[in-house]
C-alpha cells in the first residue's frame, strides 16, 4: 500500500508541474536557479518551478565556431562605473556572478534624447522610417567592467518553456492566445523588475543579455495586450505609427528614462556595442525576424550564442532566397545595411561568413543583391 506521505509527494510534484511561470515579487537573497554552484542570486519569495523547453523547440547551433566580428561584443570598450560610495561589495571570486537585488537610485526623470530618424531609402515601405544608431542619453554607456552581478531571467525562461514551440520549417512561434492570466500577469512582473535595475552596476555581457531579454518579454507583453491581431504593425499608440508599435516613447522606463522598442535596439544596442550579431538576439514577433531564442539570454557564453543565432537565421529561407536574377535578402540587410559594412558586398561577405554549405551555394559568385523580402506576419502558434 502507497503510504501517505508518498502520495503528498507525488500530489506536489504534480501540483508544481502544472503551477504558472510566478512574476517577481520583492524578495530576499537565497540560493537561486541561475548564476553557478555557490552563487547568490535574488529570487522571488515564492520560488519559480523549473520547466524544460518543448522538444519541439529548436536550438541554434551556439556551438557554431565563427570568428568574433572587429566590433564584437568581447572587443568593445567599456566605460568604468564608480561610485562615490558603493552600495554593494564584491564576494568571492570576481568570475562568478552573484544576483543582489538593489533598490533603484532616484534619478532625473527628463525626456529621454530621441534617436535621429532616415528614410529608408529605395523602401518599398512607403513613408516607413528606422531609426539611425545615435545613443539615446550617455547613462547607458557606464558600465561596471568587475561587476559580479547577474540579472535573474528565470521568470522569461519559464513563460518560454511553456508557450514557445517550432513549425516545420523551423520557426519558432509563440502559443499567445493559451498564455494564462496568471502568466501575463507574472510577465509584466518580470517586466517590472528589469526595469527597477541598474544598469549602470552591470558590467558588458549582463547588459547585454539584460536589453536583448527586455526588448523581447516587452515586444510580447505588447502582442499579448493587443491579441488578437494578424501583425504587430497593427499596433498603433498614434496614428501615425506606419510600423507598429516600435516608436512608442514609453514602452519602458530604465534608470528614469522613457524608452522606445527603437530606442533600445537603435539608441543603446547599436551604438554602445557596434556589433551586426545583435540583430539576430532581438525579435520584432514577426515571421520574417531572427527567431525568439528559446532561452532568456545570459551573460554566459554570449559570443557564441549570438554566432549561433546568426547561423540559424542566415541559413534559413527567411534570410536568403537565390532566384534567376540573383541572391534576394531579408530587409533586415537592407535597414540595417550599414551595420552590416555598408554595401552589398559587405552585406554578402557577412553572409559568408555564417553560411553552410547549401547557403554557401546560393551566395556563389553573387556581388550585388537583387531584391529584398520580409514577412511581418505574426509569429504565433495555434
Amino acid at each position: 500500500m502507497i503510504s501517505e506521505r508518498r502520495l503528498l509527494l507525488v500530489a506536489g510534484l504534480l501540483l508544481a508541474a502544472s503551477s504558472p511561470c510566478l512574476g517577481y515579487q520583492s524578495g530576499s537573497r537565497s540560493a537561486g536557479p541561475s548564476g553557478g554552484l555557490g552563487t547568490q542570486v535574488f529570487v522571488p519569495s515564492v520560488a519559480s518551478p523549473s520547466f524544460s523547453a518543448p522538444q519541439s523547440v529548436i536550438s541554434a547551433p551556439h556551438n557554431f565556431a565563427a570568428p568574433a566580428p572587429v566590433g564584437s561584443v568581447l572587443q568593445t570598450p567599456v566605460t568604468e562605473f564608480m561610485p562615490a560610495q558603493p552600495s554593494f561589495q564584491y564576494q568571492g571570486q570576481l568570475a562568478s556572478p552573484t544576483v543582489i537585488y538593489q533598490q533603484p537610485m532616484p534619478y532625473p526623470t527628463g525626456p529621454t534624447t530621441q534617436t535621429v530618424l532616415q528614410p529608408r531609402n529605395g523602401s518599398s515601405e512607403g513613408s516607413s522610417i528606422v531609426p539611425k544608431a545615435s545613443l539615446v542619453d550617455p547613462i547607458f554607456e557606464i558600465n561596471d567592467p568587475y561587476s559580479p552581478y547577474a540579472v535573474d531571467h528565470s521568470t522569461w525562461d519559464c513563460l518560454l518553456a511553456r508557450y514557445l514551440v517550432s513549425d516545420s520549417t523551423g520557426v519558432n512561434r509563440l502559443r499567445y492566445s493559451r498564455v494564462t492570466a496568471q502568466d501575463r500577469n507574472g510577465l509584466k512582473s518580470y517586466l517590472r523588475y528589469l526595469q527597477s535595475i541598474d544598469t549602470r552596476t552591470l558590467n558588458r555581457h549582463e547588459q547585454l543579455a539584460f536589453w536583448f531579454n527586455l526588448y523581447n518579454a516587452r515586444t510580447v507583453d505588447i502582442v499579448l495586450d493587443n491579441f488578437p491581431i494578424r501583425s504587430i504593425r497593427q499596433v498603433k499608440t498614434k496614428f501615425t505609427d506606419f510600423v507598429g508599435p516600435f516608436d512608442d516613447p514609453g514602452a519602458v522606463n530604465v534608470l528614469g528614462k522613457p524608452l522606445s522598442l527603437n530606442d533600445i535596439e537603435s539608441g543603446i544596442i547599436r551604438p554602445v556595442w557596434k556589433d551586426p550579431r545583435i540583430h539576430y538576439a532581438l525579435n520584432c514577433a514577426s515571421y520574417g525576424c531572427p527567431n525568439l531564442a528559446p532561452r532568456a539570454w545570459t551573460a554566459a557564453n554570449l559570443d557564441s550564442q549570438l554566432n549561433g543565432a546568426a547561423y540559424e537565421y542566415i541559413n534559413s529561407n527567411r534570410a536568403i532566397r537565390r532566384g534567376v536574377l540573383g541572391v534576394k535578402v531579408s530587409k533586415i540587410f537592407k535597414w540595417y545595411k550599414a551595420d552590416f559594412g555598408g554595401n552589398d558586398e559587405a552585406v554578402l561577405n557577412h553572409l559568408r561568413q555564417y553560411a553552410n554549405t547549401t547557403t554557401q551555394q546560393k551566395l556563389s559568385g553573387q556581388r550585388n543583391i537583387r531584391g529584398y523580402f520580409y514577412n511581418w506576419s505574426l509569429n504565433a502558434a495555434r
